[in-house]
């Protein structure tokens, strides 16, 4: 019951996250790992993540083992 290009959104979103948590925090950045999965609006791209994830993604990235 989910549009197709809300669905991509959240798959993207979800392989954000899983990217940030696997990646090592000194050695890549957010805007790093959003460009990688097509988010080009960083800004915006923010907003929806702390709305998916109640968190911002350099709280994600920064909890990175």
């Amino acid at each position: 019951g989910v549009p197709p290009k809300q669905y991509l959104v959240f798959r993207r979103m979800h392989m954000v996250r899983r990217a940030l948590r696997d990646a090592q925090p000194a050695d890549t950045t957010v805007t790093e790992i959003a460009m990688r999965y097509g988010f080009w609006q960083l800004g915006r791209f923010a907003v929806e993540y702390k709305g998916l994830f109640a968190e911002s993604p350099s709280a994600t990235l920064a909890r990175a083992v």
